[in-house]
């Protein structure tokens, strides 16, 4: 019922599902119980394949998830069997989406936005020049013991999700508008009307007609590339290791508040700007950031001079090589 196609990925894993080519019940039963699950982080379905792309927690094991998908598919098969089952299934998958948007509030773009709207500004200081025991002084967190529980949810709802503000994107009207802003659009209008006053009432419409399948098609270009790049922003959701309430926890990288203590480990990404408070023969690739193809060495003690040349700051999105032992900083 459930076949594991790939799994040579830590944390990855791909599913063949039997029922669910073309089956968008299925697939919208599965979307509702899969989001609820314990150590799942994200996850992709196509009905038209009629496979599951799953990211979960490291401590889940591929046969774990799959278990979990076959119980979700003969629950699904129940229910269909039921007696008005059409109509009991479209009032459950109603609800089901309902719950869903509820339970994944934080990944809608809007409220994102909003969010990072009315956050407050972190308090900028020069982290660099500081020493590690006063810049945890200063967030008012613990090295060993990191933040609790509820002084994460309170920085975050003051300082908003850990992600840059993303641009609106724009309407299906704006983006066929903006089709007639140029300047060979306006030469051909002004040729129309040349020839309407001139008495060329078909040539007009000639030119008009290619104006508007001009605008057609590059309307229908341009939407449907906007469509590929911001579904390609929720194909990866970045996790990030802290340490909370005196454990090791893995969150999603936009809940890293000012104060946590990170925990990075070899071949991870950097979830947030931070602060180096200890490491053990610790280097950054920081090529997505300067070019250079290096690693750099870093280390936690603070600088005497300017930002130039720093070794104990690091930022988002640069990445750990996979030849390095644990460490710990503070975003």
């Amino acid at each position: 019922m459930v076949k594991i196609i790939h799994a040579a990925i830590k944390g990855r894993a791909r599913y063949k599902v039997r029922g669910l080519y073309r089956s968008e019940s299925l697939k919208k039963h599965i979307e509702f119980r899969l989001s609820g699950k314990e150590g799942i982080i994200s996850f992709t379905i196509n009905a038209l394949t009629g496979n599951i792309l799953v990211f979960f927690n490291s401590d889940k094991d591929v046969q774990t998830i799959a278990s979990v998908i076959k119980e979700i598919v003969i629950e699904h098969k129940e229910i269909a069997s039921q007696p008005h089952s059409d109509r009991s299934e479209d009032i459950y998958i109603s609800a089901s989406k309902k719950r869903f948007n509820r339970n994944k509030e934080l990944d809608n773009r809007r409220k994102v936005r909003k969010a990072i709207i009315h956050s407050e500004y972190q308090i900028s200081k020069p982290w660099h020049l500081m020493n590690a025991t006063d810049v945890i002084a200063e967030l008012e967190t613990s090295k060993d013991l990191g933040l609790s529980s509820e002084i994460a949810k309170e920085r975050l709802k003051k300082y908003g999700p850990n992600i840059l503000p993303e641009s609106v994107p724009r309407s299906g009207f704006s983006i066929f508008i903006d089709q007639f802003k140029s300047l060979p659009v306006a030469l051909l209008a002004i040729a129309a009307g040349i020839s309407i006053l001139t008495g060329g009432i078909a040539d007009a419409l000639v030119i008009m007609g290619v104006v508007v399948i001009n605008a057609v098609i590059g309307y229908a270009t341009e939407s449907q590339a906007e469509k590929t790049i911001h579904s390609l922003k929720n194909l990866v959701r970045p996790s990030a290791l802290v340490i909370r309430d005196g454990s090791v926890k893995e969150i999603g990288a936009e809940q890293v508040v000012p104060g946590d203590i990170l925990v990075l480990r070899p071949g991870n990404y950097v979830a947030a700007d931070a602060r180096l408070i200890e490491a053990h023969h610790l280097s950054i690739d920081e090529s997505a950031l300067t070019g250079e193809s290096m690693p750099v060495v870093k280390s936690p003690e603070a600088l005497n001079y300017r930002f130039a040349e720093n070794h104990n700051s690091f930022f988002q999105t640069l990445k750990i090589p996979n030849l390095l032992t644990f460490h710990l900083l503070t975003g």
